[in-house]
């Protein structure tokens, strides 16, 4: 489940791989889309991730499984009225996918060159490829996000790190993130006013994670140190 412009976007079973559900703060179903529609002879799709643009677009990545043993990548794209559009992802393994306002859509993964992100769709003027700097590597569960327009952000899991790029000028900063020690599960987000978000388990310094251990919002300092955020409530593991 995702979060868009005050509206839930959910990845859900379908009959052929995943169906993406648009709901407003109430629940009430909005939109319905099968992924991969619109692709002749697809049998089945299997999302890698999806996104919602600000006007309106269902951007979905898949890797869509073919007759006779064929496969391959596409970005679908489905507005709220029209039809879809299929873009082949020949060159770009989508591990995550960003819409920032100004440049376009963009997918984190390898492909082309040394980037690490990639712009799959967008006005064609500007930036295709942003590098990382030496020694990042892109492992575990990452993120991309982009919290204001011309802005694209990856949270880097293996290297604890968030990766920040201008989406014009290619200039990349990095943010050290301390990881919780123990078996915390590592809820990640940044906050439009680039503020990270993290929900944390709720126990001593040496105190032992229990499985039902509470979590907390905290947002990090500039101190490297996380600090509850007041006022918000606790949640189970």
């Amino acid at each position: 489940a995702k979060v868009f412009f005050d509206q839930i976007v959910t990845l859900e079973g379908a009959s052929r791989g995943g169906r993406i559900l648009v709901r407003d703060r109430t629940g009430k179903i909005l939109r319905s889309v099968e992924a991969g529609a619109g692709l002749e002879s697809l049998r089945r799709a299997e999302v890698r991730d999806f996104t919602l643009t600000r006007d309106g677009v269902l951007a979905i990545a898949f890797h869509a499984i073919l007759p006779m043993g064929a496969s391959a990548r596409y970005l679908g794209l489905y507005p709220e009225s029209g039809p879809p559009r299929l873009l082949p992802l020949n060159d770009v393994v989508c591990h995550r996918i960003a819409a920032d306002g100004l440049t376009g859509l963009w997918c984190l993964g390898h492909g082309r060159d040394e980037g690490l992100v990639h712009r799959v769709a967008g006005e064609r003027a500007g930036r295709w490829t942003l590098t990382a700097p030496k020694g990042i590597v892109l492992d575990g569960l990452p993120e991309l996000l982009s919290p204001t327009p011309g802005v694209l952000q990856a949270w880097l899991p293996a290297a604890a790190t968030l990766v920040q790029w201008d989406a014009i000028s290619g200039e990349a900063s990095l943010r050290p993130v301390p990881l919780p020690t123990g078996h915390a599960l590592f809820s990640f987000n940044v906050a439009p006013n680039g503020s990270i978000l993290a929900l944390l388990p709720l126990r001593s310094p040496g105190e032992a994670e229990r499985l039902d251990t509470p979590y907390g919002l905290f947002t990090l300092q500039p101190n490297q140190q996380w600090q509850r955020v007041p006022g918000t409530p606790t949640w189970p593991r």
